[in-house]
Order: structure tokens, then C-alpha cells, then sequence
């Protein structure tokens, strides 16, 4: 049981969600848009971005991401933008399976009520209406492993639809499973804000509320646990080309003849909570996405602690944007994660 994705927006474009592993229904600017007006932050925290959607639009979640298996759960925290209200049975989150073209999804009233559909057959709505005029957590659980799919919906941490089930003849795998969410609302805005997303591959697993994804911007070159030789395109130090969006291909580190073994490793000159700007009091797992191009070497992410390193599945880097990651649910060296803790990010050559 596993969180296998977490993801706060940066300031990429759509364009560059698409080079990073999503798929979007469409990539103008138009219809999908980084926002810093609505930020879903504790206090104290850095500033960041959350994704402006427009109505119909979708982004699919990275299909390296996803669970192995066809059941887990979708949580997001949506708003929309004030004024604004949902589109009536406008869809939220959608689990496909696309050999059978149907799924388990979740819909919303105009008045902000949650419609639960399983193998799209309605099966309930909720008691209660939810105030999308701020953040509200939702989480979309599914089971599709066999012929009796299952689906049920916690809003803010209470369940707001409980489990339904409806038969199937097929029964769907993770290969055949993908995870959307959509533009909720009934006008030409970018009107739908997200603000977190967070995948975890197993139905029964808690989706506890309250946590919150934050993009940490490493800032400093770890010498010791580096081999090979690194370049930034500017400068002598690779953190300062890693920012927030890795697919600004202006700023860039590169290992111009890469061996085995190679690694690039950078890190924070604070702990977490000094660069949180709080204590924070539980760490769910740190993740690391890396997005490399090469000549079909492999390589893989990890998330360190000074120690120890957690690595990610070994990934083929071609001519094209390729993504790595890997979440660390607990220190590497073992125990849970703590303010007091300052993570590595690690990127690791393979092969050549």
C-alpha cells in the first residue's frame, strides 16, 4: 500500500504538462493555465502555483505513475474561482478502463452536490452540497480487479458516497486503467482551480485530509554523493538550473558523456522545516520527479537522507522529455520523515 503519485503544479505550461508524462485534451493556454491568485499552502510556506482548468477540459494523470493494479484512490483539492458555480453533472475525477470504455467517476450538482457513477451507472448523490468558493478536499476510491467493480467518495475526509458496486464481464488491469480530472464549471474561464493531487494504489488505504504537496526548490550541489562530470549551461552550480519547472529548457545541467553509476545529487542548505517555514507535524513521503532526455540510456530518481537512498523504477531516457520518480514514505535509512530532516534529490545514470 502506496502513495505512487503526488503532485503540486508549478508554473508549467500546459504544453510542458504534456512533456512531462499528462495528457491533455487540450493544450492551449486557453484551457489550461498555471494560477498563483488561489495557492493551496499552509501558512508560512513558500508561494507556489495550483492549475487553472477550463469547463470540459481534462489532464490525465502520467501513466508512469499510475497504480499497478486497477483499484486505489484519486484525492484532489478543487475551488473554483468566486462567482463561479459547477456545471450541473459536470464530471470531477474519472477512473477509465479503455478496453470496456466505462468507468467509475464522480460528478457535481450546481449546487455542489457529489453524484457517484460505477461501470457509469448512477449510483447515489450526496446528502450534503459542498461550498466550492474555497478548498475542498475529494476523494474517489475504486476497486476494479474484479467483475463486481466497486467505487465510494469522501469529501473533507467524511464519506459523502457510500461503497456501490455494479458487475462487469471484463475485469480491467492497471495497463488498461487511466485516471482523469476535468474543468468543472459551466463557463469559458479558467474558473476550475486544483491545487494538490495525490494517487494511492490500494481501495482500502486511508486518504487522510488536511496534508498538503509543496514543491521545495533544492539549493545546493551535494559534492560528495556526485560522480561524473555535471555542467550547467550557465553558472558552476547545477541546483541553480533545476527550478520549479524542469522543462524550461533555458536553465538545464547535463553529463555530456554519461557513464554508469554516474549520479547527480542536490540538496537544501535547511532543514525541512526551516524551508517550509513551519514545523510541520506529520510527513506523508517525499517525492522526487526527475525529466531528462538522452540517448537511450536508463536512469532512475531517488530521494535521500544524507545516508541512505530510496530509488524508483529504472527508466529508458530517450531523444525525447522522459520522466523518473520516486516517493520515500519514510526516511531511507528508516524511521518517519521530520522536520528536522533535510532530503536529497538524486538522479542516477544506469546504464549507457
Amino acid at each position: 500500500m502506496a502513495v505512487c503519485f503526488a503532485w503540486a503544479w508549478g508554473d508549467e505550461t500546459a504544453v510542458q504538462l504534456v512533456d512531462m508524462g499528462w495528457t491533455l485534451g487540450n493544450t492551449s493556454a486557453s484551457y489550461v493555465a498555471p494560477n498563483t491568485t488561489y495557492q493551496y499552502i499552509p501558512p508560512g510556506a513558500p508561494s507556489g502555483h495550483s492549475i487553472g482548468v477550463r469547463r470540459n477540459a481534462t489532464l490525465v494523470q502520467p501513466a508512469a505513475f499510475r497504480p499497478a493494479t486497477a483499484q486505489g484512490s484519486i484525492q484532489v483539492v478543487a475551488r473554483l474561482s468566486p462567482g463561479s458555480v459547477p456545471g450541473n453533472n459536470y464530471r470531477l475525477i474519472t477512473v477509465l478502463d479503455s478496453v470496456t470504455n466505462r468507468g467509475i467517476y464522480l460528478t457535481l450538482s450546481t449546487g455542489g452536490g457529489l453524484n457517484l457513477y460505477v461501470d457509469n451507472v448512477w449510483k447515489s448523490a450526496s446528502a450534503l452540497a459542498y461550498d466550492f468558493q474555497d478548498w475542498v478536499t475529494i476523494t474517489l476510491f475504486y476497486d476494479m480487479r474484479a467483475t463486481l467493480w466497486i467505487g465510494r467518495v469522501e469529501a473533507n475526509g467524511a464519506e459523502s458516497n457510500p461503497a456501490a458496486t455494479d458487475s462487469r464481464s471484463a475485469v480491467a488491469s492497471g495497463s488498461s486503467v487511466t485516471q482523469m480530472i476535468y474543468g468543472f464549471v459551466d463557463n469559458s474561464l479558467l474558473a476550475t482551480i486544483y491545487g494538490m493531487m495525490v494517487v494511492r494504489d490500494t481501495y482500502a488505504e486511508a486518504a487522510p485530509v488536511g496534508r498538503y504537496a509543496t514543491i521545495i526548490q533544492v539549493d545546493s550541489d551535494v559534492g560528495a554523493r556526485t560522480t561524473g562530470t555535471w555542467t550547467p549551461d550557465t553558472g558552476s552550480d547545477s541546483y541553480a538550473r533545476i527550478n520549479e519547472n524542469p522543462l524550461d529548457t533555458a536553465n538545464y545541467t547535463e553529463e555530456a558523456s554519461p557513464s554508469a553509476s554516474d549520479v547527480l545529487t542536490c540538496g537544501f542548505t535547511a532543514n525541512l522545516t526551516s524551508k517550509l517555514g513551519f514545523t510541520p507535524g506529520t510527513i506523508d513521503a517525499v517525492a522526487c520527479y526527475t525529466y531528462s532526455t538522452g540517448l537511450n540510456n536508463t536512469a532512475k530518481a531517488g530521494v535521500g537522507d544524507g545516508s541512505s537512498v530510496t530509488y524508483g523504477s529504472t527508466e529508458t531516457i530517450g531523444s525525447t522529455t522522459t520522466s523518473a520518480g520516486v516517493i520515500a514514505e519514510t526516511k531511507p535509512s528508516g524511521g518517519a520523515w521530520a522536520g528536522t530532516d533535510s532530503p536529497e534529490a538524486v538522479y542516477t545514470v544506469v546504464s549507457v
